[in-house]
């Protein structure tokens, strides 16, 4: 399997372990990065194998929300860049989204990041109304770490460290860089306390030692951060990228909203009764092949907008955060330059609530409908639970001889049925089938009798049959006992629980004999 196909396949926040040879350790492990694996670290390197194993999780699918969590980085270097690309100073607290949280609580990560306890109020809006995060600005917190670094290496003797991870580099007092995966040059005195960190001293290698300092990665006249790889990833100002508006007063398809899911209806419910004026919804449309964190809020959403319900805007985010999108109702979003302003229409929400009221009612009805009509169909067949007699049936064989079970006293089960086969009726026969293959298909038969069949009126009159029905007949010594399978209605959606029904009637017959 290719390894971005394991990324996809992957669960989120689960890990992967690879193997690779020593000449393909640097390419696979930017391969890894540029898939979008976290954490990744190297085991092995201290031996003299030929192979490596690389560990890492699957952790930045998901939505950017807030719920008031910062990360505060405690190691010996003076700050670290992550593989989502956040730089952590040393002894900062750092705030980051949910989903960043719950990378940095792997514990690879736990000798040297804290991450603090949750803000209460955040985490129950999360459900209804989270709060979006939008990531910072990279390139500040560059200029700001630029500042502090002296512009040449400290002076003194150097070892060489081998650095395994997790971070994509460490960031020491000197301004010299320890990157992941590549034998590193410092300085000796900070080499102790990495040692205590998981980095490895190397005293004879082949590799090539990187020597480099934070100035020669991030050059001052740098109007980006200029990261190891070489690109650019900091979008430091939201753009509109995408604007759906629709003004048209009479557009507006409320089908659609047969099609609202629960978690998007609660949302929108709470917009209403609070007075937001719109909703911030992250994540890709379902329907996206190349989305990044499918959404099915986002998709119902983007229905609404389609069908005049809803309007909405897309903001792009830094690299590894999920598509933002601000929803509202129709006409509430409106352009303003290379932004937008945003209008209540409190007409159209009550119309909104009130098609969502009609198609409610509707649901209600429909249910006790059924519900009607299931106590009516039980109703008959408890009327119908009648034990066989053959001279109860006026100029017409009995059912068993009509079947031809009388001779040989055969137990059966009979489908009634009409011509016009619903969905119930074909699975009753199907599980029926399945049930008399397994176990009973020697000894037991299976009939089939159209009720819509003339020939078969009086049998419909006698046992007050107006719906499919199943019944079994067995014996009582020379008596057939003909009963109705009451279950077979209530468990026809269910293979299992039909044939439950079946085998129940069996041994209530055998208990009989």
């Amino acid at each position: 399997m290719e390894i971005d196909e394991a990324y996809r396949c992957l669960k989120n926040c689960h890990a992967i372990e690879v193997q690779c040879v020593r000449e393909n350790l640097l390419s696979l492990i930017e391969n890894m990065e540029n898939i979008g694996f976290v954490a990744i670290t190297i085991k092995g390197y201290e031996t003299e194998s030929a192979w490596l194993t690389l560990k890492a999780y699957k952790g930045k699918a998901g939505p950017c929300y807030d719920t008031g969590i910062s990360v505060t980085y405690t190691g010996a270097a003076i700050a670290v860049l992550d593989d989502d690309d956040h730089w952590l100073p040393k002894g900062a607290a750092t705030p980051v989204c949910e989903k960043t949280a719950k990378i940095y609580i792997f514990k690879e990560y736990a000798d040297t990041v804290k991450v603090s306890a949750a803000d209460e109020e955040l985490v129950k809006r999360l459900e209804l109304s989270p709060k979006p995060f939008m990531c910072d600005d990279l390139g500040v917190d560059v200029e700001s770490l630029r500042s502090t670094l002296p512009s040449s290496k400290a002076q003194g003797e150097r070892v060489a460290l081998f650095y395994a991870g997790p971070f994509k580099l460490l960031v020491l007092p000197d301004g010299s860089l320890l990157k992941r995966g590549r034998v590193n040059e410092v300085v000796e005195e900070y080499a102790r306390a990495l040692c205590q960190e998981g980095c490895l001293e190397v005293s004879d290698t082949q590799d090539d030692i990187f020597r480099s300092t934070f100035h020669d990665e991030f050059p001052d006249n740098a109007e980006l951060p200029n990261f190891p790889d070489g690109k650019s990833r900091v979008n430091s100002t939201p753009q509109i990228s995408k604007a759906i508006i629709n003004h048209s007063p009479d557009s507006a398809n409320w089908s659609e909203l047969k099609g609202l899911n629960k978690s998007l209806r609660k949302k929108l419910i709470h917009c209403i009764e609070t007075q937001q004026e719109f909703l911030m919804l992250s994540g890709s449309d379902p329907e996206e092949e190349q989305g990044c964190c499918p959404s099915e809020d986002v998709g119902v959403g983007n229905r609404l907008v389609r069908a005049g319900i809803m309007c909405s805007y897309y903001r792009s985010g830094t690299q590894g955060s999920c598509p933002m999108g601000m929803f509202a109702f129709r006409g509430e979003l409106l352009p303003a330059g290379e932004d937008v302003e945003h209008k209540i229409d409190p007409v159209f929400r009550r119309d909104f609530q009130s098609h969502l009221k009609r198609l409610d009612r509707g649901r209600v009805l429909r249910k006790i409908a059924a519900v009607f009509f299931i106590g009516l169909m039980l109703i008959s067949i408890a009327v119908s639970l009648v034990k066989y007699s053959h001279s109860s049936i006026k100029n017409q064989q009995p059912l068993d001889v009509y079947l031809d079970l009388a001779d040989e006293q055969k137990t059966a089960f009979v489908l009634f049925h009409r011509n016009t086969r619903c969905e119930q009726c074909l699975k009753m026969e199907k599980f029926t089938i399945h049930f008399l293959r397994k176990h009973h298909s020697d000894d037991i038969e299976f009939h089939l009798i159209n009720m819509d069949d003339t020939a078969h009126e009086s049998y419909i009159e006698f046992y007050d049959l107006f719906s499919t029905t199943m019944m079994m007949i067995s014996w009582q010594g020379e008596q057939a006992n003909i009963r109705i399978i009451k279950d077979a209605w209530e468990t026809w959606v269910d293979e299992e629980r039909f044939q439950g029904s079946l085998l129940e009637a069996i041994e209530q017959s055998s208990r009989h004999e």
